[in-house]
Protein backbone atom coordinates (compact mmCIF):
# COMPACT_ATOMS: atom_id res chain seq x y z
CA UNK A 1 0.00 0.00 0.00
CA UNK A 2 1.36 3.70 -0.82
CA UNK A 3 0.30 6.19 1.25
CA UNK A 4 1.30 9.93 0.32
CA UNK A 5 2.51 12.31 3.14
CA UNK A 6 0.39 15.18 2.47
CA UNK A 7 2.46 17.49 5.62
CA UNK A 8 3.57 20.92 4.33
CA UNK A 9 2.77 23.11 2.07
CA UNK A 10 2.15 22.54 -1.45
CA UNK A 11 3.82 24.66 -4.21
CA UNK A 12 -0.04 25.65 -5.43
CA UNK A 13 -1.30 26.61 -1.72
CA UNK A 14 2.02 28.71 -1.61
CA UNK A 15 1.12 31.05 -4.74
CA UNK A 16 -2.60 31.03 -4.07
CA UNK A 17 -1.44 32.43 -0.62
CA UNK A 18 0.87 35.01 -2.37
CA UNK A 19 -1.71 35.75 -4.57
CA UNK A 20 -4.25 36.60 -1.63
CA UNK A 21 -1.79 38.42 0.14
CA UNK A 22 -1.16 40.60 -3.15
CA UNK A 23 -4.81 41.58 -3.06
CA UNK A 24 -4.74 42.73 -0.14
CA UNK A 25 -1.78 44.95 -0.41
CA UNK A 26 -3.20 46.40 -3.23
CA UNK A 27 -6.69 46.86 -1.77
CA UNK A 28 -5.25 48.97 1.22
CA UNK A 29 -3.08 50.69 -0.56
CA UNK A 30 -6.08 52.36 -2.81
CA UNK A 31 -7.94 52.91 0.23
CA UNK A 32 -5.07 54.53 2.13
CA UNK A 33 -4.74 56.69 -1.10
CA UNK A 34 -8.11 57.76 -1.04
CA UNK A 35 -8.10 58.54 2.70
CA UNK A 36 -4.45 60.59 2.06
CA UNK A 37 -6.50 62.63 -1.20
CA UNK A 38 -9.46 63.12 1.62
CA UNK A 39 -7.36 64.35 4.52
CA UNK A 40 -5.80 66.59 2.08
CA UNK A 41 -8.94 68.10 0.89
CA UNK A 42 -10.45 68.57 3.99
CA UNK A 43 -6.99 70.40 5.35
CA UNK A 44 -6.95 73.05 2.81
CA UNK A 45 -10.84 74.15 3.09
CA UNK A 46 -10.37 74.48 6.88
CA UNK A 47 -7.61 76.75 6.58
CA UNK A 48 -9.83 78.90 4.81
CA UNK A 49 -12.46 78.93 7.74
CA UNK A 50 -11.57 81.35 9.58
CA UNK A 51 -11.14 84.19 6.80
CA UNK A 52 -15.12 83.07 5.98
CA UNK A 53 -16.04 83.61 9.80
CA UNK A 54 -14.02 87.10 9.75
CA UNK A 55 -16.41 88.00 6.44
CA UNK A 56 -18.94 86.76 8.97
CA UNK A 57 -18.36 89.10 11.60
CA UNK A 58 -18.23 92.09 9.60
CA UNK A 59 -21.08 91.93 7.34
CA UNK A 60 -23.49 90.77 9.95
CA UNK A 61 -22.60 93.15 11.75
CA UNK A 62 -23.41 95.42 9.40
CA UNK A 63 -26.45 94.27 7.92
CA UNK A 64 -28.03 93.86 11.99
CA UNK A 65 -27.69 97.64 11.88
CA UNK A 66 -31.43 99.04 12.39
CA UNK A 67 -32.31 100.29 8.99
CA UNK A 68 -28.88 100.05 7.68
CA UNK A 69 -29.42 100.32 3.54
CA UNK A 70 -26.97 99.82 0.69
CA UNK A 71 -26.35 103.30 -0.89
CA UNK A 72 -23.43 102.76 -3.41
CA UNK A 73 -22.13 100.47 -5.60
CA UNK A 74 -19.62 100.24 -8.49
CA UNK A 75 -20.21 98.59 -11.56
CA UNK A 76 -17.51 95.85 -10.57
CA UNK A 77 -18.97 95.12 -7.21
CA UNK A 78 -15.52 95.21 -5.38
CA UNK A 79 -17.03 98.35 -3.20
CA UNK A 80 -19.73 98.86 -1.43
CA UNK A 81 -21.11 101.91 0.84
CA UNK A 82 -24.05 101.37 3.74
CA UNK A 83 -26.01 104.16 5.14
CA UNK A 84 -24.46 103.38 8.69
CA UNK A 85 -21.10 105.09 7.03
CA UNK A 86 -19.08 101.88 6.58
CA UNK A 87 -17.40 101.27 3.47
CA UNK A 88 -15.90 97.81 2.18
CA UNK A 89 -13.79 97.15 -0.41
CA UNK A 90 -11.88 94.25 -2.23
CA UNK A 91 -8.29 95.53 -3.26
CA UNK A 92 -5.42 93.93 -3.94
CA UNK A 93 -5.54 90.63 -2.39
CA UNK A 94 -7.62 92.20 1.02
CA UNK A 95 -10.81 93.08 1.87
CA UNK A 96 -11.02 96.86 3.19
CA UNK A 97 -13.51 98.83 5.76
CA UNK A 98 -13.18 102.73 5.95
CA UNK A 99 -9.55 102.15 4.27
CA UNK A 100 -8.44 100.41 6.99
CA UNK A 101 -7.25 96.25 5.80
CA UNK A 102 -9.40 94.12 7.74
CA UNK A 103 -8.13 90.77 5.75
CA UNK A 104 -6.03 89.67 3.57
CA UNK A 105 -4.75 86.53 1.61
CA UNK A 106 -8.13 86.78 -0.86
CA UNK A 107 -7.82 86.27 -4.27
CA UNK A 108 -10.74 88.57 -5.10
CA UNK A 109 -14.20 89.59 -4.22
CA UNK A 110 -17.15 91.19 -5.17
CA UNK A 111 -20.86 92.57 -3.78
CA UNK A 112 -24.09 92.12 -4.93
CA UNK A 113 -27.47 93.50 -3.74
CA UNK A 114 -30.93 91.99 -5.06
CA UNK A 115 -34.37 91.09 -3.61
CA UNK A 116 -35.59 88.16 -2.17
CA UNK A 117 -39.05 87.86 -0.15
CA UNK A 118 -39.69 91.30 0.05
CA UNK A 119 -36.02 91.86 1.41
CA UNK A 120 -32.76 93.30 0.23
CA UNK A 121 -30.39 90.85 0.01
CA UNK A 122 -26.57 91.62 0.33
CA UNK A 123 -24.59 88.81 -1.61
CA UNK A 124 -20.51 88.42 -1.05
CA UNK A 125 -18.86 86.37 -3.49
CA UNK A 126 -15.32 85.47 -1.88
CA UNK A 127 -12.69 83.74 -4.33
CA UNK A 128 -10.28 81.84 -2.10
CA UNK A 129 -8.17 80.01 -4.13
CA UNK A 130 -9.36 77.27 -6.78
CA UNK A 131 -13.22 76.65 -7.82
CA UNK A 132 -13.29 74.51 -5.04
CA UNK A 133 -12.54 77.60 -2.75
CA UNK A 134 -14.96 80.15 -4.09
CA UNK A 135 -17.65 81.05 -1.69
CA UNK A 136 -21.11 83.01 -2.09
CA UNK A 137 -22.21 84.48 1.33
CA UNK A 138 -25.88 85.82 1.69
CA UNK A 139 -26.94 88.21 4.25
CA UNK A 140 -30.99 89.34 4.54
CA UNK A 141 -31.39 93.06 5.42
CA UNK A 142 -34.31 95.37 6.44
CA UNK A 143 -37.79 94.61 4.77
CA UNK A 144 -37.88 96.75 1.79
CA UNK A 145 -40.65 99.76 2.13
Amino acid sequence: MNIKNTNGITLVSLVIYVVIMLMLIAIIAVFKNNIDKNLDSIGEYTSLVPIIDEVHMYMLGEVNIENNKVLKRNSSGSYIEFSSGNTYMFSDGSLYKNSVKILSDIRGGSFQVGTENNNEVLYVNLNLGDELQNKQLKYVMNPLS
